[in-house]
């Protein structure tokens, strides 16, 4: 790595750094200005409770007096009071007015007339020079009128605590403060407690303190404890703390998305450099060779010597060929993104295949080797694009004999299984580490270790491998271990690339076994098995299952074979060699005709029958006649077409899978069947269409 990338990581870490720390800093500021602000709005509920217990309190002893007398308190700054009287009676509006001192012993006992009169006179005289000498706003005058009244009200009706507690509940909840809180009321002057709501055994130490002086002249305050606001103001601040959090978040999945795409960039540029050094190598040596071959045959007037000249013109082909190889190679890379690249399909023949690969191989390599071709079948029958398939096949041999030191013994085995080919090339060669197994297979990859020979390449032919395979539908793995060699397995056509889940069986014992015990959607079977034949599977099968859909995939293709399988309840015959896009188009078709015929109707009404396809029975008045499967089938469609021509052609090529005239012979005998077994009821009738097919009718009553 460049210190010049180096200096971009370091400068990128800091600056990320400094944006959490002053997040960090900033959150915490914004925490504690939130607490200070619930310790404010603590206050203001403890103030606001006070004043709505102290006017309560006053309202009911207004209410209290108006029952008895009118009366309205009248204090002048000299300290003077008294009380102006009004006795109402049935004639008169407004009575007698009279002045009189105030008496309060009929509200308190402990207070005298002349006490309250001096004191509420020094309350009301000190607080209007108060608010006279220090009032800068409203609210302060408020607050010295609400301390005021506490000074004339707390001595006629002393403080309701439990209504004040309850006050101040609901003003805690209504600022979003759901705290529980405890009260005491406190004598200043000595220090005493007038009242308290606070339980014994509370510990106050885990509690926060707020102290509110509701009097001025007889020193009185509450002493609130509330439980501490902490996790209040973390739940206020979730919204802040979670968008801070995905901001920092994406911040740094983004940077490290950069490193990572920065750091991915310079590996492909480096290896791109390195390809093109090697590919340029790889190009100039056999057009090297090619021109000294050449030049060697004019300037040496070899041409009369035929031994020589055939070797050199051995060597210009060979050089050539590998030249063109590695130019389809080269030219391949950019397949992957050509929407209009099209294969070029034709039936080509797996084992000659592989015998002409091994034979240029043991003509072009350096060294000697061993190519096995065991387990192989007699033919095998690929579609595929002969020559993409010759430099598949043909690259991971060449790996093959590289990696596999000094005598390379190779073995080369297929298969047909599930309408799949298997293709295992296996080696004895130094084997690859787990660590690069899962990239071997990247465009431009290559493994670099000093155990390994000096082998020259440029990172493709692996790529090339791959996509072509995919291009054809199939897939490739690798198995590896160090020191032991490496096995590429090329499955062409396999079924589960086309997003079939397949349950194989080994013999026709075990299809009858798996078929009961995974219940599938579809049958694939094949003729020839062992312990009992294809044909013996599926007989057996339909006497319990009429509806799941059979396929048989054979080597068996004679006339006799496919009516065979076909009278046992076969949906679909599909003749070996075959490709795979037709057999998938085939199964698809027959899964979706399944579905749909899962969605329909389960009987139809004919007249007075009643026919169940699923389970191949006409009923009628109680009694029932069993059909065969393609007399089931047969009627199935009649009905399906009802009053409308069938054509006989599709009947028999999709029961029959043949439209020739022993065939149609057969369906007119079946169709003579229906008939007879549908002559219960004289309105149905299955007419001959002239041409076309048949038609089947129901008269109305």
């Amino acid at each position: 790595m460049k210190s010049s990338f180096k200096y971009v990581i370091v400068l990128v870490i800091l600056s990320l750094s400094g944006l959490f720390i002053y997040q960090l800093f900033w959150i915490t500021g914004l925490y504690h200005s939130r607490q200070k602000q619930n310790q404010e709005e603590i206050r203001m509920a403890i103030k606001n409770a006070d004043h709505i217990e102290l006017f309560n309190r006053a309202d009911f002893l207004s209410r209290v007096t108006h029952r008895q007398r009118e009366t309205s308190a009248i204090a002048d700054t000299k300290g003077g009071a008294a009380l102006s009287t009004r006795f109402p009676d049935k004639d008169s509006v407004i009575p007698e007015l009279s002045v009189q001192p105030l008496d309060t012993n009929i509200y308190h006992p402990r207070y005298r007339s002349q006490t309250l009169r001096n004191e509420a006179g020094k309350m009301l005289k000190s607080t209007a020079v108060e608010v006279g000498n220090d009032f800068r706003s409203l609210g302060e005058l408020g607050l010295q009128m609400q301390q005021a009244l506490h000074e004339v009200i707390d001595s006629v009706k002393p403080v309701d605590l439990a209504k004040f507690d309850s006050i101040l509940s609901s003003h805690l909840q209504k600022r979003g403060l759901d705290i529980r809180h405890h009260t005491e009321m406190w004598n200043l002057e000595d220090s005493s407690i007038i009242a308290s709501s606070v339980p014994a055994d509370l510990d106050k130490t885990e509690y926060d303190l707020h102290k509110w002086e509701y009097t001025t002249y007889h020193k009185r305050a509450y002493l609130v404890y509330t439980e501490p606001t902490r996790w209040d103001t973390i739940r206020m601040m979730s919204g802040i703390l979670f968008s801070s959090f995905l901001i920092l978040l994406i911040l740094i999945l983004s940077f490290a998305y950069m490193f990572w795409f920065l750091i991915h960039q310079k590996t492909v540029e480096q290896l791109k450099d390195d390809f093109t050094h090697n590919v340029t190598h790889e190009l100039k040596t056999p057009i090297a060779i090619t021109y000294a071959a050449i030049e060697a045959m004019i300037h040496y007037n070899i041409t009369g010597n035929k031994e020589k000249t055939n070797k050199y013109l051995h060597i210009c082909h060979e050089e050539v060929l590998r030249l063109g190889n590695m130019v389809e190679q080269i030219l391949s890379l950019g397949l992957e993104r050509k929407k209009d690249f099209k294969l070029k399909y034709e039936r080509v023949d797996l084992n000659g295949l592989l015998d002409k690969i091994v034979e240029q191989q043991s003509i072009k390599s350096s060294k000697p080797f061993h190519v096995g071709l065991e387990s192989m079948p007699d033919r095998i029958i690929l579609e595929a694009d002969r020559t993409h398939l010759y430099n598949i096949l043909s690259n991971i041999l060449d790996n093959a004999i590289k990696y596999s030191g000094d005598s390379p013994h190779i073995q080369i085995t297929a298969e047909e299984r599930n309408g799949s080919v298997i293709i295992r090339i296996t080696d004895n060669g130094i084997g690859i580490e787990e660590e690069h197994l899962a990239h071997i297979f990247d465009k431009f990859y290559r493994v670099s270790n000093s155990k390994r020979p000096p082998v020259r390449g440029y990172g493709i032919g692996l790529f090339y491998v791959k996509t072509m395979i995919h291009m054809h539908y199939g897939t490739i793995r690798v198995e590896s271990q160090p020191g032991k060699g490496s096995c590429f397995i090329i499955i062409k056509d396999a079924l589960e690339e086309e997003d079939f889940q397949v349950i194989t069986a080994g013999n026709g014992l075990q299809g009858i076994d798996r078929f009961y015990k995974y219940a599938p959607d579809l049958i694939i079977a094949d003729v020839m098995m062992p312990e009992i034949d294809g044909f013996e599977m599926i007989r057996r099968i339909r006497k319990e299952n009429k509806e799941v859909p059979v396929l048989f995939l054979s080597a068996r293709s004679s006339t006799d074979d496919i009516v065979f399988g076909f009278e046992l309840g076969a949906n679909d015959y599909v003749r070996k060699p075959f490709s795979l896009r037709e057999l998938v188009v085939r199964a698809k078709a027959l899964l979706i005709k399944y579905k749909q015929e899962e969605g329909r109707t389960e009987f139809y009404e004919i007249g007075l029958y009643t026919f169940y396809p699923k389970v191949q029975t006409l009923l009628i008045a109680g009694e029932s006649d069993k059909l065969s499967y393609k007399e089931s089938e047969i009627l199935k469609r009649l009905c399906e077409n009802e009053n409308q021509p069938i054509y006989s052609k599709d009947i028999l090529l999709s029961l029959w899978g043949d439209d020739s005239f022993y065939n149609a012979r057969s369906l007119h005998v079946f169709i003579t069947k229906l008939r007879h077994k549908l002559d219960k009821d004289s309105r149905i009738k299955i007419l001959n269409v002239r041409g076309i097919g048949y038609k089947l009718i129901c008269e109305p009553l």
